[in-house]
């Protein structure tokens, strides 16, 4: 069952103990965010390491098989937008791969970070990962002191908190979050989050559809 699902994405988590067969979605993208275990993924002929911290962005026609190395189940986070159908997955490699079809790539969130981020012109620090238009993004975030009341009326937001931690109010409910929680935050729905503590919040964004900072309506200017 996912942890969260809308009509343009889903995130579950995924327990993998010796391997998938190779198969490929028609019309969803995946991003798989490694929370436990070592693995690597193969692509074709190509091979990518899976480890703690990494991401795995698989996008629609991309063939991908996931076996585990060692004897720690492989644990993903699997943001999949569109949502998947049992339609749209085919257990079978393409014979080439399609025009058009992007190759999976591998990316070190750590790395990505310490690499620095942009900040907006309301003070949002962040990067962009990923774009999956029109359905889904995949966006990091630091909090280094507050991000004040908001809401989207577009965009779930679904965050992965990696470091820090914060005050969070979101709607009616106010609740301090930390590292290895999951904020899910629906449309429409005002949120605020200020930082608790000497170290900034670091979260990953799974946003379905795309974020878009300029769609941003701040409920306090």
């Amino acid at each position: 069952m996912p942890l969260a699902e809308v009509g343009t994405g889903s995130l579950s988590i995924l327990r993998i103990g010796t391997a998938t067969a190779i198969h490929y979605h028609q019309t969803s993208n995946e991003v798989l965010f490694v929370l436990g275990g070592q693995g690597k993924a193969i692509s074709h002929d190509e091979e990518f390491v899976l480890a703690p911290g990494k991401m795995l962005i698989v996008f629609a026609g991309t063939p991908i098989r996931l076996e585990l190395s060692g004897d720690t189940p492989l644990e993903l986070l699997v943001f999949t937008t569109p949502p998947p159908t049992v339609e749209g997955v085919v257990p079978a490699e393409p014979p080439d791969r399609p025009p058009g079809v992007l190759k999976p790539m591998v990316v070190d969130v750590a790395q990505r970070m310490a690499q620095g981020l942009t900040q907006s012109p309301k003070g949002l620090e962040f990067t962009v990962v990923a774009e999956m238009k029109p359905t889904g993004s995949v966006e990091l975030f630091r909090v280094s002191d507050k991000v004040e009341l908001h809401h989207s009326l577009k965009e779930n937001h679904l965050m992965y908190i990696l470091k820090g931690r914060a005050q969070a109010t979101i709607g009616s409910l106010n609740t301090e979050v930390g590292p290895g929680q999951i904020v899910i935050v629906p449309k429409g729905v005002k949120y605020q989050l200020e930082r608790m503590g000497g170290e900034p919040l670091e979260f990953i964004l799974f946003s379905t559809p795309p974020f878009v900072d300029e769609d941003i309506i701040w409920d306090r200017e």
